[in-house]
């Protein structure tokens, strides 16, 4: 799943490639493993952050339940707080 996301939250061409990838980032981070997920977060984060500034509301919906999840299953790896970073 993850290639998918990798592959289509990059497509500049269609916002529901971008859209669904940000859902399936959503539910991989729902993932318990945050030694998985640090690697993933630290390596993705400005780019995410960067997405709010997508021309498309929803992506941009998505982008916020996005970052809500990372904060909520993984905010220690976020803040580099946690033993897994």
């Amino acid at each position: 799943m993850i290639d998918f996301v990798k592959t289509n939250i990059v497509d500049m061409q269609s916002w529901k490639k971008r859209y669904a990838s940000l859902i399936a980032l959503g539910g991989i981070l729902e993932v318990p493993d945050k030694a998985a997920m640090s690697g993933i977060l630290a390596d993705s984060l400005i780019m995410l952050l960067n997405m709010f500034k997508d021309n498309s509301m929803k992506v941009r919906e998505a982008i916020s339940w996005v970052i809500q999840k990372a904060c909520e299953h993984h905010g220690d790896v976020l803040t580099n707080t946690g033993e897994g970073t």
